[in-house]
């Protein structure tokens, strides 16, 4: 926080934010796990690299980082002449405002903003590179499982690959009730250089949204605990103490989310991205032998803060798949899950 008003500056391996659900810690999410937007960000939640970030004005926030693009604890691998020659870096851009600081309207947040990441990913014979499997937010069935963007064997051999995630984000909030949402598409382009046919471009794009509603029930307003272009840590207005009044902090949440991969079709050329649809193709995952390309997730959770350093959450979620997914050797269009978490910060 060396230079003011609004800049300072992150060195090493960190966060670069990206979107709203995700820029929240985990001490701060409202659900046990994050949305299917999630999964489109892969390995690139934690990266090596420098940002910049601040608030210039009350209300208006904004990050710009340059990483390795290789995510959390992995370094820059330069192996062949391929990964050499595509040795580039990640730019992660994020610019939110918060409209009701700007109007000067009490109790309220007003949340509109949006990230831009781009980089290029090596993709060769030896390190084939693979686009975004989607999990359901039980992390349960591991149901899309895209196709590697390169073969290990055989004529096909495909370029680097190029890839841009846009997320859109908002927020409203007013006293002790929130609305929220992310929209995330990525999209991977590359060349297909050899093999079947003559050299072709392709561009295959993976998209995702969510949209929840939140309320506190012990009363706790959500613009008290927005800070830096996302909402932090609640603090219980009283701490639960066993023969006293207080009963801490409630919050009761609903989600819908949606994941749509139809742009990767069994039509797509090889290795310009299809879906895995056979068992024998996945080697990762050897207990799925069929996945699908659309799902929709319904999410209820309650969480109970006694106090600013304890919560415990519940969630039931049950998730929908637009084709049967065939798992053990059973096929099920859906997935059911009620899961728990008890959370201590010290």
């Amino acid at each position: 926080n060396w230079f003011r008003p609004g800049v300072k500056f992150r060195v090493g391996q960190f966060k670069p934010f990206i979107g709203l659900d995700n820029t929240m810690l985990d001490l701060q999410t409202d659900f046990l796990e994050r949305a299917f937007t999630q999964s489109l960000f892969q390995s690139l939640i934690y990266d090596r690299g420098v940002m910049a970030f601040g608030e210039p004005i009350p209300g208006l926030v904004y990050s710009a980082a340059v990483t390795n693009g290789t995510g959390q604890n992995v370094d820059e691998s330069q192996g062949n002449l391929r990964e050499a020659e595509s040795d580039g870096k990640e730019v992660t851009a994020r610019l939110v405002g918060n409209f009701a600081q700007f109007f000067d309207i009490p109790d309220t947040v007003i949340h509109f903003g949006g990230t831009y990441k781009n980089g290029s990913n090596p993709n060769s014979k030896a390190n084939p590179y693979r686009g975004a499997t989607v999990q359901t937010e039980a992390r349960g069935i591991t149901f899309f499982i895209p196709e590697p963007f390169n073969s290990t064997t055989g004529a096909t051999n495909v370029s680097s690959i190029d890839r841009t995630i846009f997320d859109i984000e908002w927020a409203l909030a007013h006293k002790w009730a929130k609305l929220q949402g992310d929209y995330a598409q990525v999209r991977y382009d590359g060349t297909k250089l050899a093999g079947t046919g003559a050299p072709s471009d392709f561009s295959r794009a993976l998209k995702a949204w969510y949209v929840s509603a939140g309320i506190m029930l012990s009363g706790e307003y959500y613009a008290d605990i927005y800070r830096d272009g996302a909402f932090v840590r609640p603090r219980p207005n009283n701490n639960f103490v066993l023969g006293e009044k207080g009963w801490g902090l409630w919050e009761l949440s609903l989600r819908y989310s949606s994941f749509d991969g139809s742009d990767f079709d069994n039509g797509n050329l090889a290795n310009t991205g299809r879906p895995i649809q056979s068992g024998a193709n996945f080697a990762s995952f050897p207990n799925i032998t069929q996945g699908t390309s659309k799902a929709n997730a319904y999410t209820l959770g309650l969480k109970w803060q006694p106090n600013m350093y304890l919560r415990f959450m519940a969630n039931l979620i049950h998730t929908k798949f637009d084709t049967p997914v065939i798992v053990n050797g059973k096929a099920t269009d859906y997935e059911n899950a009620f899961t728990m978490r008890a959370q201590l910060d010290f």
